[in-house]
């Protein structure tokens, strides 16, 4: 899954029981992050967890927190 994080990119994916995030970049890498995630969260909370997490980095430009895919 693909978010907009109040304007910053993040892949996040579950892997076995855990989530995973990443980083991606244009040219098709990515790089892990250090964003936990703990377990019990389902996906239909990602939304509210990284807007909870990262609610500091809203602005006028990037106010909220988006699944792109």
């Amino acid at each position: 899954m693909l978010f907009n994080v109040f304007g910053r990119m993040l892949q996040i994916e579950r892997s076995q029981n855990e989530w995973r995030a990443y980083h991606p970049s244009n040219d098709g890498k990515r790089r892990p992050s250090s964003l936990v995630i703990p377990e019990f969260i389902k996906e239909e909370e990602l939304i509210q967890y990284l807007t909870d997490i990262f609610h500091e980095n809203a602005s006028a430009l990037h106010p909220e927190v988006l699944k792109v895919r």
